[in-house]
């Protein structure tokens, strides 16, 4: 199995892969003129460099209003905020899932004192209260742009109800974010009008400024005993019992390390199966920052083969060749022939046969690696992604003003462009 083609044929869409609707994105001196709400859900952790970056470039601040995190979500707090204003609301859940509703407390108020110039929100249909606040920046004719991930499936038997609710809301929008291009092919299929849909590839990483790792070649192929690294919360999604199966799998000769970093609510069990299936598997913990530093420098593999990845581009940035399981579509932009592999989700006998492929020859692996660290480096890092939002922002404004490029167009779904009153 060689490493697979990743690209997706955008379909009916036509520019479902350009990035930027005008071809000319927004470069690191451009400024929003004027000030900016953000309504989330939550504010984790690993958005804060992209607010922050967002915050600094805005003339009258970004404002944001979040809930509180829920204990045992797995996310860590983004209360680190400096540059751009937080204000903590309550999230008050209705509805058992997966059907769960959630009214955000406080953010009519919020919304009313803050008084913005343009609402950024996400595209949840599951947040009652967005409709609301779209609704509020409509009756002063001013823009909302909205951002996501996209139109994965909720489960069996709730997708028609789920991607009613998406569309309608996505609809309302005078524009969209999203973080790849699979998930603009979905918007757009919900019948947003792709030249009003903003590709900011989903990045977790800023862009390295240490050069890529060089690790020492492999001599004697034969002799080679790679080291296979793993980093994440553990818990069933990330599917680390496939991991501990597929390296017990690998021909004897060529066996790999096994590192594991992280906890989570299935440690005590995978360590267990670990214990009978792959003795070899080392369960170093949680580590943060510059103590991940050596852990990623000392493997030659990155595997990820359940949900999530918010260390994929981590991995990246050490110049690691990656195999992830297929998950919600932004490994596609991320991973190419030349840098690693997507396997279908759930599929043991696939990533058993990728990470034996990959295992197979250490000069690919090397190559592929430095392939990785360029992607982080030169397209996909929070800077970029900050650039992105900030060129949405401004030309959004701009057409709601009358005055931007594409002011003709009028709204998502047609109709004439908002004015400020």
């Amino acid at each position: 199995m060689s490493p697979q083609s990743h690209a997706s044929d955008p379909g009916s869409v036509g520019d479902a892969l350009t990035p930027t609707p005008h071809g000319n994105p927004a470069g690191p001196d451009a400024v929003f003129p004027g000030r900016v709400a953000l309504i989330q859900t939550i504010l984790a952790g690993f958005r804060v460099p992209l607010f922050e970056r967002v915050a600094a470039r805005c003339t009258g601040g970004l404002h944001v209003f979040s809930g509180r995190i829920p204990e045992g979500s797995g996310h860590t707090s983004g209360a680190g905020l400096r540059t751009a204003q937080h204000t903590l609301g309550h999230n008050a859940s209705f509805l058992p899932t997966p059907l769960t509703l959630v009214f955000q407390r406080g953010v009519m108020d919020w919304l009313e004192r803050t008084d913005p110039d343009i609402l950024w929100c996400e595209s949840n249909p599951r947040v009652v209260t967005t409709r609301r606040a779209v609704a509020w920046m409509r009756r002063r004719g001013r823009p909302v742009l909205g951002w996501g991930m996209g139109t994965m499936r909720l489960s069996r038997g709730f997708d028609s109800l789920r991607a009613l609710a998406l569309g309608r809301l996505v609809r309302s929008f005078d524009a969209m974010v999203c973080y790849g291009s699979q998930a603009k092919r979905g918007y757009a299929q919900f019948g947003v009008n792709p030249e009003r849909i903003w590709i900011a590839y989903n990045a977790m990483a800023l862009r390295p400024t240490r050069p890529a790792p060089q690790r020492p070649p492999v001599t004697d192929p034969a002799a080679w005993r790679p080291t296979v690294l793993f980093v994440g919360r553990i818990n069933p999604e990330k599917r680390l019992d496939m991991l501990l199966h597929a390296c017990a799998a690998v021909e004897p000769g060529r066996a790999p390390r096994l590192l594991i970093v992280g906890d989570g609510p299935s440690r005590a069990a995978d360590q267990e199966l670990a214990s009978r299936v792959y003795p070899r598997a080392e369960f170093l913990g949680p580590k943060f920052g510059p103590e991940l530093e050596p852990v990623f420098e000392s493997a030659d593999l990155f595997v990820l083969p359940g949900l999530g990845g918010l260390a994929i581009q981590q991995a990246m940035s050490y110049a690691l060749p990656v195999i992830s399981g297929e998950a919600d579509g932004t490994q596609h932009d991320l991973l190419r022939p030349g840098n690693g592999w997507i396997v279908p989700p759930n599929d043991q006998a696939a990533l058993t046969a990728t990470l034996g492929d990959a295992l197979s020859d250490p000069q690919r692996l090397r190559a592929m690696g430095q392939e990785g660290y360029r992607i982080v480096r030169d397209e996909i890092n929070i800077e970029r992604m900050a650039d992105t939002v900030l060129d949405a922002l401004i030309h959004t404004h701009g057409r709601a003003a009358g005055h931007g490029p594409v002011a003709a167009h009028g709204g998502l779904a047609g109709g004439a462009p908002a004015r400020r009153v």
